[in-house]
């Protein structure tokens, strides 16, 4: 599938064919990573990253907190 790249202001843009945005389940907003790779250039959907504080935000410990657990002694190579 061919396509052409267009001016969008100070910038160049590059339209996805409907076909192709529906395979990757991209929509408008998505954000993509661009890289260049073997005189490539490769268009991925970005993985969200998350902070703690965000995933955190709404956790009431006075409701779900009980502290620690104890997950008993140690069975493998893990350093305490």
């Amino acid at each position: 599938m061919q396509t052409s790249v267009s001016r969008w202001g100070n910038s160049l843009a590059l339209r996805l064919p409907s076909t192709i945005a529906a395979s990757l389940d991209v929509k408008e907003g998505t954000a993509v990573e661009i890289r260049i790779e073997d005189h490539s250039l490769v268009v991925t959907p970005s993985k969200p990253r998350y902070k703690l504080d965000d995933l955190l935000k709404g956790y009431d410990k006075r409701k779900h907190g009980h502290g620690e657990v104890d997950a008993g002694k140690p069975v493998g190579e893990e350093v305490w």
